[in-house]
C-alpha cells in the first residue's frame, strides 16, 4: 500500500499550517496555535449573533483580568 511522499506530507502541513504529528497521528506533540484557533472557531461557529456578542464581551473582560493579575505579580 503506497501513500503520499514525505515531501507531499510536509507541503500539506505547510499549506494547512499544522504539524506532521497532527496529519500522521491526529494529535499534536505541543500545543499548536493554528489547531487551537481552529478549535475555537469551530466552537464559535454554532453560536447566534447575540451569543457571539456575549462571548466577545466575556473574552475582553477575561483578558483585562489576566493582564491585571500579571501586573500584580510583578
Amino acid at each position: 500500500m503506497a501513500g503520499p511522499s514525505l515531501e507531499t506530507v510536509i507541503h500539506l502541513c505547510e499549506v494547512l499550517g499544522t504539524s506532521t504529528e497532527w496529519i500522521l497521528r491526529g494529535r499534536a506533540l505541543l500545543p499548536d496555535s493554528n489547531l487551537l484557533a481552529a478549535s475555537v472557531m469551530e466552537k464559535l461557529s454554532g453560536l447566534s449573533p447575540a451569543q457571539l456578542l456575549l462571548v466577545d464581551r466575556m473574552t475582553s473582560d477575561l483578558i483585562k483580568l489576566l493582564q491585571m493579575k500579571e501586573s500584580g505579580d510583578e
